[in-house]
């Protein structure tokens, strides 16, 4: 919406003046609203070629689940910071460009005959600069907060942080919260829905570090096959349960996804944890949880619409 107005400004400044009959204001008014149409259209080509290229290569659009992508997809990380800075306007891109034209053709009114069209201009430009200096502010990233719970009172959560301090989370009114406890090879079963992160073999096959087993209510959460960050070269696999098959190296599965498959060994030493539904009343003093993904509003507080929660021993990351 704010791309469409800014374009129709341009087209309005060239109609005012084949109004008045000055060519050098229909030119301006032209060039703007015709940059601001490339800048535009090449910026989110950039952007849909690259995100369908990460997602076709990843084989999944969960932001959450695209750690790393940028690293292993060079040129379409790049196409999709070219493409948003461009919409945001920034300087030494064609968005600046388009925009910063905008202003100048707007700020032409000094050459229009009659106070009408002096202030129609006058004020268009005033809104554009408004909208141009808004455009960048873009939505919070994230904040993951992990701890120990020091109070809940139904809806704030607060939470004593070993990196951030004490940090107070408001939960939506549906807020999720999942029990993450131990697990064993044996809750490996076919059909289940599955993460692993492991370190890839020379035979191709993908040797686990950990294994987590998802409550029924996240099947398909980042599913599909894709880096990991929590060690240099490892993947993570996120995807059902095949078949599963011991061995002396360890319980082998035959991990599917869409658009591929993944052969995992689980050795003893792994990691398993298994995903439950909870409830609020986990949330008890000294349990350990984690926000995976805290927003932060426009009046600086943390809203979250899911936390998970260890039983037992289990720290949850």
């Amino acid at each position: 919406m704010e791309n469409a107005g800014l374009i129709l400004a341009g087209f309005g400044v060239a109609l005012v003046g084949a109004a008045v009959q000055d060519r050098r204001l229909v030119a301006a008014g032209l060039l703007a609203a015709t940059l601001q149409i490339v800048a535009h259209t090449a910026a989110k080509s950039l952007l849909f070629t690259s995100s369908a290229m990460i997602e076709s290569e990843s084989g999944s659009s969960d932001l959450d689940a695209l750690h790393g992508t940028a690293r292993r997809l060079p040129w379409s990380g790049t196409g999709l910071a070219i493409g948003s800075l461009t919409l945001a306007g920034l300087p030494l891109t064609a968005g600046f460009a388009s925009e910063w034209f905008l202003l100048e053709s707007l700020m032409q009114q000094f050459r229009v005959p009659g106070l009408g069209y002096r202030l129609v201009l006058a004020l268009a430009g005033a809104a554009v600069a408004l909208t141009a200096g808004g455009a960048d502010a873009q939505q919070p990233p994230s904040l993951r907060v992990s701890g120990t719970v020091e109070s809940f009172d139904g809806h704030v959560l607060a939470i004593k942080s070993a990196k951030l301090g004490e940090v107070k989370v408001n939960l939506t009114d549906n807020a999720a919260v999942f029990g993450v406890s131990k697990a064993a090879i044996d809750d490996i079963k076919p059909g289940a829905f599955i993460g692993v992160g492991a370190m890839p073999q020379p035979d191709g096959s993908q040797r686990a570090i950990q294994v987590t087993v998802f409550a029924e209510v996240q099947r398909g959460v980042g599913e599909g096959h894709r880096p990991w960050d929590a060690r240099p070269n490892s993947t993570m696999t996120n995807g059902a349960v095949d078949k599963t098959v011991a061995s002396v190296d360890g319980q082998v599965l035959m991990v599917k996804y869409k658009g591929g498959e993944q052969k995992i060994v689980v050795p003893s030493d792994a990691k398993i944890l298994v995903y439950a539904v909870g409830d609020k009343s986990e949330l008890k003093p000294g349990a350990h949880v984690a926000v995976l993904r805290a927003q932060k509003k426009p009046d600086g507080t943390l809203e979250a619409d899911r936390v998970n929660v260890g039983r037992g021993e289990v720290v949850p990351q």
